[in-house]
């Protein structure tokens, strides 16, 4: 406020006499001095002007006009606190999330509070911890761009935190928008009761009440990263329900619809929901693409949310070299014919190994090596080739190290006498242990007719062959017969669509021989049976495992001539389903190989883990000669899945191992990201052994982590430090999985409870609308100061005291040209 008053220095009477007696005065001068001359008096009217103007201002002047400048009191507004749940909890919703509701709720009620008469609003979000936002400037796309994406709920700390942001008083009040599954619920209490010492009510405002059931979610899904192709691929998923016990769900592993191809099922499982965290494995068939697919918990209809019912996944293709080791003991020689086309001649093979290896080489990923009796009978060589007809003098690998680059031995009418004794342990020791794939087939010489029945390779077989012998059939020959229970078995997908898949099965055609008399073994199983005309029985083809191997025995003949009705007959139009049908046999076999040469395999012993667990990691390490040895020194490192992380997160969730030298330098407890560490060995196992305890806690209270184990053999040298290991031999990494139970899915429901309890001891309110938001925030008390309050006097401008000055001196200045001064 401003505006001009008069404050006279002396009163107004006192004033008004002094003006009255200059008047009388200047009266009885002129009464006294008589009237000028008629010029004179013409040259005084000017001199009067002046005079009386300079006079005016001068009583102007006695009067004390005060120029007043009124500045209103500084306003005082008081503080409110927004405290938003920023948790993954508070994702759950239907058309609306708990998030989105709590931040529309904000929205509107900043619409509707006069901004020059509301307190100051600070914004705060927590979570793992707390965060000040910018309230001032925060615009309502950036406040509803805001994503619960914290992993954890510490209400407790962030009040702690939040009182020591008060400053130089306390705020009106705190407004807390949650859904109340938080931690600490105790600590909360106290901490309410603290902040109604000191008179800062806090407000809730609870997630909007709804009917629902309960809910369902998908905590973590573990998928290998990469896979062979036409292999068993294992996804496990865990999830967690609450409000559903006992009611059945169905898991679905699907790959989603695109331009190319319709949505797909690629497996699916139903569940009996427990209440709690369980978990569930979904095995698909990997093909020659890459998956990106989704897990699904199909939702129920009054379901909490469905957005955590869905989790996305992918896995790569690998495609390395399979190769086959092919030995053929049929008798018959392999002849060469040629064909004509224009000029050109072509030299074709044909022999008892040709029809499988064609079929196998089919496939660009698979190698097939044959090897048949030697013209002696008791030797292999390789066959003749088209550039060369002399057989090959070498055949079996000579060492194992030559074995070890084979994934798959076939064992077609071979007879016992074939292999050395040293071969046969080779043989089993490379299943065993090195993951390799054996095949055993009908014909003369296989099983007990070629005195397999007493060797070390019974006992790696699936099948007891004491009394099995190879029969010819009579009449209309063998029928095959697949096990119903096992047409979802790999070896029998020919095609991709179910029913055309079953009725190509359904023409297998008959075969003129089989062996028959063999037994499965108690853990084998029957994947086809064979039935003669009389109706008789007789296991077909048998699958199991030994070690980490895998093994078949298929009673049927695979090489010609006695096996050339399954390999010409079962399928029409160049259609040769049996060539697929043994390439799906290779691909099963060789899941478990060390594809190639490997000097060093390593291995956990399982595929997660749980905080607090331990993992005990294991590796092996070849010679060259391929015999395990210990005079490598193995060196691992532990790296994450994905380097985008947390500036301050550089440890991994594994403490240092006990009993290992630590020569980085490092001193916590934990393994830092890259840090090197050596693996003791076992000279009595051959192996290198070391146990891996994980944290109790995963960082920044996450609900998983991965990482890969890097390992390094290497030839020793003098040198133990980290940086000169010496020669590099071979490599190779291992992925593992850690999951924990995570706090914000063990219990969904909004624990309202709780919400009117903080509201109840901070004596706050229960907000349920907009409108009470904006009532709360608008009926702060507001306080003004004391005005502020700046006063000039007229005599001390400048212009007023020249604008005088300046009257005086045109008033001399006319008088003295006058000449009356």
């Amino acid at each position: 406020m401003s505006g001009l008053q008069f404050e006279p220095p002396i009163s107004w009477p006192t004033l008004s006499v002094i003006v009255g007696v200059l008047l009388l005065l200047g009266l009885v001068l002129r009464a006294a001095l008589g009237r000028a001359a008629a010029p004179a008096r013409q040259r005084m009217s000017w001199l009067s002007a002046l005079r009386l103007g300079a006079l005016g201002a001068l009583l102007l002047l006695l009067s004390g006009p005060v120029w007043v400048d009124e500045v209103p009191g500084e306003i005082d507004r008081p503080d409110i606190f927004y405290l938003l749940d920023a948790s993954q909890s508070m994702d759950i919703g239907q058309s609306h999330s708990r998030f989105e509701d709590a931040v529309s709720m904000i929205l509107r009620a900043d619409e509707q509070i006069d901004r020059a008469a509301r307190g100051s609003v600070k914004l705060f979000e927590f979570g793992h911890r707390l965060k000040a936002l910018d309230a001032e400037n925060e615009t309502s796309d950036e406040l509803a761009g805001l994503r619960p994406e914290e992993t954890d709920s510490r209400l407790a700390e962030a009040f702690r935190q939040l009182s020591g942001r008060f400053g130089r008083r306390p705020p009106a009040g705190v407004v807390l928008f949650s859904d109340g599954r938080v931690r600490d619920v105790e600590g909360v209490g106290e901490l309410a009761r603290h902040f109604a010492e000191q008179g800062v009510p806090i407000h809730v405002a609870p997630p909007r009440a709804t009917g629902e059931g309960g809910d369902v979610a998908i905590v973590s899904v573990v998928a290998p990263r990469r896979v062979r192709k036409f292999s068993d691929v294992e996804v496990q998923v865990f999830l967690r329900s609450s409000g559903y016990a006992g009611e059945r769900l169905e898991v679905q592993l699907i790959s989603p619809e695109s331009p190319e191809r319709p949505e797909e099922v690629l497996a699916s499982m139903p569940v009996t929901l427990k209440g709690g965290a369980q978990s569930v494995t979904l095995t698909y068939r990997s093909d020659l693409r890459p998956r990106s697919f989704e897990v699904r918990a199909v939702p129920f209809d009054d379901e909490l949310s469905t957005r955590n019912n869905v989790v996305a996944a992918e896995v790569q293709i690998d495609r390395p070299k399979i190769r086959v080791l092919y030995v053929e003991g049929g008798q018959e020689p392999t002849r060469f014919f040629s064909q004509i086309f224009g000029i050109q001649v072509e030299r074709q093979a044909t022999g008892p190994y040709v029809p499988l290896q064609s079929a196998l080489a089919e496939d660009e990923d698979i190698e097939c090596v044959p090897l048949i009796r030697g013209s002696a009978g008791e030797t292999l060589t390789r066959p003749p080739t088209q550039t060369s007809q002399a057989a090959v003098t070498y055949g079996f690998p000579r060492t194992q190290a030559e074995l070890s680059a084979f994934d798959c031995i076939v064992l077609s009418d071979a007879a016992r006498d074939l292999l050395t004794d040293q071969q046969l342990e080779w043989l089993v020791h490379w299943v065993e242990h090195r993951g390799g794939g054996l095949l055993m087939t009908g014909g003369d010489d296989s099983f007990s007719g070629g005195g397999w029945q007493d060797t070390p390779l019974a006992e790696v077989l699936p099948v007891n062959c004491t009394e099995s012998r190879w029969t010819p059939a009579g009449g209309d020959g063998f029928t095959i017969l697949p096990d119903p229970a096992t047409l979802q078995h790999p070896v029998w997908t020919i095609v991709v669509e179910p029913e055309i898949n079953r009725r190509i099965l359904s023409q297998l055609p008959a075969v003129p021989a089989v062996v028959t008399g063999f037994n499965p073994k108690p853990l084998a199983e029957v994947l086809a049976k064979s039935v003669d005309d009389a109706g008789n029985e007789s296991p077909l083809l048998v699958t199991g495992r030994y070690g980490r191997g895998r093994t078949m025995a298929c009673s049927l003949a695979v090489s010609s001539p006695d096996g050339d009705a399954l390999m010409e007959n079962w399928g029409s139009g160049g259609n040769r389903y049996s060539a697929k049908f043994w390439r799906n046999v290779v691909y099963w076999l060789t899941e478990s190989s060390s594809i190639g040469r490997r000097r060093l395999v390593a291995s956990v012993d399982k595929r997660f883990y749980r905080p607090a667990e331990t993992i005990r990691l294991a590796a092996v390490a070849y010679d060259e000669t391929a015999h395990r040895t210990t005079d490598y020194s193995v060196w691992a490192m532990i790296e994450p899945k994905s380097f985008d992380l947390d500036s301050t997160d550089i440890s991994a969730p594994v403490q240092w191992p006990n009993g290992i030298v630590r020569e980085s330098g490092e001193d916590g407890p934990r393994i830092i990201w890259g840090e090197e560490f050596e693996l003791p060995r076992d000279s009595e196992t051959g192996e290198y052994l070391l146990p891996l305890d994980i944290a109790e806690r995963l960082g920044g209270g996450k609900s998983d982590e991965g990482f890969r184990i890097e390992l390094t053999a290497y030839e020793r040298s003098g040198s133990q430090m980290a940086y000169s290991h010496g020669t590099q031999v071979d490599s190779t990494s291992l992925d593992v999985q850690i999951l924990d139970d995570p706090f914000e899915q063990q219990n969904t429901f909004a624990n309202r409870d709780l919400l009117e309890n903080i509201a109840s001891l901070s004596h706050g309110r229960v907000i349920e609308t907009p409108d009470q938001l904006a009532q709360i925030v608008s009926n702060l008390p507001i306080e003004q100061g004391p005005a502020s309050v700046h006063r000039t006097p007229a005599w001390s401008l400048w212009w007023v005291l020249l604008s005088i000055l300046g009257l005086w001196t045109v008033e001399w200045s006319i008088r003295r040209a006058s000449g009356l001064a």
